[in-house]
């Protein structure tokens, strides 16, 4: 087995791996995200105004929501609101336990062009055989049309875009365009293509090797997650073999692309998907300590490459 061959195996495996554990929470995590912000509130306070005479939606830690924000967002949505319909369709899979009531409002929803539930539907119709009425004359295109409109600004749908046009559920398996997607959602800064995306250049996967651009996009993913986790040994494991193939003068310059990125990610002029160090969702003293061993493992690693240079 080549480098090249050993390298693809062992990222293939943490790549799956960690996409899959990804992915069971995206739905949830960002549902409620999108939630919350239909109403102008942030997550954890689920209380905004609404200039509706009835007063404010307010959605409780469970999602609740009382029979006249129901129907007031039952008349946003037929104004035209996919948010509102997007809202719906939370409130009758996680409170009501409707399943029918919540299919029709997600539907509803990724007519009304709203990407998480465009992604929702192009998952269900890919995966589990839902029902494409009005989405495409069969599954493929269906999914495509969905997926495409969902990736003007969602990174998971450009994700999921490169997921498919890679395994030829499209037709013939098309990588160049798998690694166009892939960037798109990296610059999208979803996390999930930017470790696909360093395997790609890495491999030179879908266009020609560029190992530079593959330690970028891998270095962005170090710096979001605790180096201590299964995840962040083995992204960093990665990393490190990665920074093998580049030359000091090379590696500086990346580093200082990678500072000016997590600037703007600490100063909140960048959101990423998924939020480095589970901020917001986890003990603020993990979180900190999270940081701490980033940063810790940032500047070995630095030392240690211009130590052998």
């Amino acid at each position: 087995m080549n480098e090249l061959e050993a390298f693809d195996e062992y990222f293939g495996i943490l790549y799956f791996s960690r996409m899959y554990c990804v992915y069971c929470g995206l739905l949830v995590l960002s549902a409620l995200l999108l939630a919350s912000a239909v109403c102008g509130c942030s997550a954890g306070k689920s209380v905004a105004q609404s200039s509706d005479r009835n007063g404010p939606i307010c959605l409780n830690a469970g999602l609740e929501l009382t029979t006249v924000q129901v129907d007031l967002l039952k008349r946003k949505v037929k104004a035209g609101d996919g948010e509102a319909a997007y809202t719906l369709y939370l409130y009758f899979g996680c409170c009501v336990n409707d399943e029918a009531a919540a299919d029709s409002w997600l539907r509803r929803a990724a007519e009304l062009k709203h990407p998480q539930a465009q992604l929702i539907i192009a998952d269900l119709i890919k995966k589990h055989k839902h029902s494409l009425s009005g989405f495409g004359a069969n599954a493929p295109a269906a999914v495509r049309n969905l997926l495409e409109q969902s990736a003007q600004t969602e990174g998971s749908a450009c994700h999921e875009l490169a997921s498919a046009y890679a395994e030829g559920y499209f037709g013939a398996p098309n990588q160049p365009m798998a690694r166009a997607y892939l960037h798109r959602g990296a610059d999208l800064h979803n996390r999930m293509c930017w470790m696909e995306l360093s395997r790609y250049y890495h491999l030179g996967i879908g266009g020609p090797r560029d190992d530079a651009e593959a330690y970028y996009w891998i270095g962005l993913e170090t710096r979001c997650t605790d180096p201590g986790s299964f995840s962040g040994q083995q992204t960093w494991l990665a990393r490190e073999e990665i920074a093998s193939h580049l030359s000091l003068p090379v590696l500086e310059s990346l580093w200082n692309r990678i500072d000016d990125f997590i600037e703007q990610v600490n100063a909140q002029k960048v959101v990423v998907n998924f939020s480095p160090f589970l901020s917001g969702m986890i003990d603020p003293k993990l979180e900190a300590e999270g940081r701490r061993c980033s940063q810790q493992r940032e500047d070995e690693h630095r030392r240690k490459c211009k130590s052998k240079r």
